[in-house]
């Protein structure tokens, strides 16, 4: 009996111990089954790397007190709108005060389709915002101009703009996903551009082959509101009036290399009719130096 009872008093704490370890590592990752909130809460000061899922809504949210059992705060400062999943891998960072942050993912039950009318009939590439907020963005090739596949969307209101080579939409199109399940079906057209854009390099041809990311801005703002590649050193592309940034690609054995993140800054207006821009490797150790030319005007920058 009183080896017994040794042996209880030391098994005890020992299965506490281990209980109690346990239940440390397995806090912050234990989640409701029902919940769709799926993922870790993580202080504030880490970001949060997900690979999303086409059909599915993904938000941000921050705040204080953390229920690590059902992976809730229980304290909100701040919901984000919901991020549409499409396959990539989405980055989301803290921007409020809040000492936590999660996702959460949710099945979602909207569904819009784009219809391209008018007579350019051409692939392009898509943006839908909720407000400043970019929720998801894509690609519609030329075979499936006519039978895009729908998009997923959770209910509420939204901008869409698609872009193509030479040709986009004046201005954003704004429309709204209902609760049912039914998709809202959204017309629109591509219209020409005005403004002939030429990108060249000085050696002239160094850059050819090669291409240059190309942003259109809101000058208030300061946000994108579109962007895509353009070859450098090749033909012209028609641009509505508007301001952009220009990014230069890199170009072996110069001294004086571009970059993504190496630009410049430019507006085309109702005014002009082309404008030449032009990135010098040559002129400058360790920076590209890029000038623009219209109406015989140049400026460097």
């Amino acid at each position: 009996m009183r080896s017994n009872a040794t042996t209880l008093r030391w098994f005890l704490p020992v299965l506490f111990l281990i209980t109690w370890v346990f239940a440390l590592e397995a806090g912050p990752k234990s989640q409701d089954s029902k919940s769709p909130q799926i993922y870790q809460i993580y202080p504030s000061t880490k970001k949060i790397t997900i690979k999303t899922k086409p059909g599915y809504g993904y938000r941000h949210v921050e705040g204080d007190l953390p229920d690590w059992r059902l992976g809730k705060l229980k304290e909100i400062r701040r919901s984000a709108p919901v991020v549409t999943g499409n396959g990539a891998a989405q980055v989301f960072q803290a921007v409020s005060q809040a000492s936590y942050h999660l996702v959460e993912e949710s099945l979602i039950v909207g569904k819009a389709i784009f219809q391209l009318q008018g007579g350019i009939s051409t692939g392009y590439h898509y943006f839908i915002r909720q407000g400043d907020t970019l929720i998801t963005e894509g690609e519609v090739k030329d075979r499936d101009v006519n039978s895009p596949d729908p998009i997923s969307l959770s209910p509420g209101q939204y901008t869409f703009q698609a872009v193509a080579l030479g040709s986009g939409t004046p201005r954003p199109i704004s429309f709204t996903v209902g609760e049912k399940s039914r998709a809202v079906k959204v017309a629109f057209e591509l219209t020409p551009n005005r403004v002939m854009l030429f990108v060249n390099t000085k050696p002239s041809g160094i850059a050819k082959g090669k291409t240059a990311n190309l942003r259109r801005i809101d000058p208030i703002k300061q946000t994108d509101l579109w962007n895509q590649k353009i070859e450098v050193d090749s033909d012209p592309i028609a641009l509505q009036e508007g301001h952009y940034v220009l990014e230069y690609p890199k170009v072996q054995g110069y001294a004086s290399q571009g970059d993504q993140g190496v630009s410049t800054r430019f507006e085309l207006t109702s005014y002009d009719h082309s404008k030449t821009v032009t990135g010098d490797y040559l002129k400058m150790q360790g920076q590209l130096l890029v000038g623009y030319q219209c109406d015989m005007a140049v400026t460097e920058h």
